[in-house]
């Protein structure tokens, strides 16, 4: 007789679920960032939101007709490709670049590779790559001053701008003020005696104090206005099982001691205002657009060795001071390595 081959049963669902039900309860979840990004910034953030919605629309109308691939407005994924676009741009981008960013995004990130479910990049971060590399100008002039609709400014004298790089110079500025040396001041400095420079350079690092977390203070992205905003929504997300825990787990554990060991060396006291600045992006960084199930590895190890990747850029740009534009670079470009982890580290079943 011939060996019997014993079969066990296919990996089955366990629950019901749509993808539409899993897109919008992701767009409910991340609504309430975008309602505070509105309040805090104003009209024009409400038309970027609006732009990078309707562009997302567009590319996936534009991409059934060119390719002819079905489309299904009502399962909200290009919503929400527009809204997690939106959530990483500055409030006052021009509507045009908003709308070309969303459209561009779906059309290359998503349509272009397939479609839902085929594409290799996430089409917010592409959306936000092709304006990165088409509109820098646009992108740097774009950003504001929460609040300043209501006349309050928390950084006098200087121009609303991406305060990672900015806070980044003024560290390093104050640390030869206080060695002995006057270095070239940053943009926007007011002139004075070594003094002064240095009581200016201290209240700068001030402002990006731990509650700014809570309630925005700095110029900053519109996902990035509140951490008391985002948790909620996060934690529904954990708890429905929308977002799979082991790349955020394996990136919360690697970061904090990599952290811990950056400031020790040349970054120092440059880490806290960083890590205050760039909170609450990071966690959205993190926690939904590194743990996109399509654009994410699929065996446990190669998860755990993604988030270690991806934990190691965020560290490296941190202590470089990087723009803000390199974290969401960081994150597409992790992206790019998911088939080689899939291909090395997932078991593969019999030939």
């Amino acid at each position: 007789m011939a060996p019997e081959l014993l079969l066990g049963p296919a990996p089955l669902v366990r629950r019901r679920g749509r993808t539409g039900s899993i897109m919008w309860r992701v767009v409910l979840a991340l609504s309430p960032v975008a309602a505070l990004a509105v309040a805090a910034y104003g009209g024009p953030a409400l038309l970027v939101l609006l732009a990078c919605v309707l562009g997302s629309l567009a590319g996936e109308g534009l991409g059934g007709l060119l390719w002819g691939k079905a489309r299904f407005f009502a399962d909200g994924s290009a919503v929400l490709s527009g809204l997690l676009l939106a959530l990483t741009l500055p409030p006052a981008l021009a509507p045009g670049w908003a709308f070309a960013g969303g459209m561009l995004g779906t059309l290359v990130g998503r349509q272009l590779m397939g479609g839902l479910g085929g594409n290799l990049l996430n089409p917010a971060l592409t959306g936000r790559l092709i304006l990165s590399l088409g509109a820098p100008g646009a992108l740097e002039s774009a950003w504001r001053q929460p609040w300043s609709w209501r006349g309050t400014g928390f950084w006098e004298g200087l121009a609303a701008q991406d305060p990672l790089p900015l806070l980044h110079r003024t560290y390093l500025v104050l640390q030869e003020l206080l060695s002995g040396a006057l270095p070239p001041l940053p943009a926007g400095w007011p002139a004075g005696e070594r003094l002064d420079l240095i009581r200016h350079a201290q209240d700068l690092l001030a402002a990006a104090g731990a509650d700014h977390l809570l309630w925005p203070r700095l110029p900053g992205l519109m996902g990035e206005v509140s951490l008391l905003a985002l948790l909620p929504g996060l934690c529904w997300l954990f708890t429905a099982r929308l977002v799979d825990w082991r790349i955020p787990a394996s990136i919360l554990l690697v970061l904090p001691p990599a952290l811990l060991l950056a400031a020790g060396g040349p970054a120092g006291a440059w880490m806290l205002p960083a890590l205050y600045v760039k909170g609450t992006g990071l966690l959205l960084l993190i926690s939904v657009f590194a743990s996109d199930p399509v654009t994410t590895p699929l065996g446990q190890l190669a998860k755990f060795a993604y988030g270690l990747g991806v934990a190691l850029g965020l560290v490296a740009l941190l202590v470089w001071g990087q723009s803000s534009c390199a974290f969401w670079g960081l994150a597409l470009g992790a992206g790019l390595l998911v088939p080689w982890l899939d291909r090395i580290l997932v078991p593969r079943g019999l030939a």
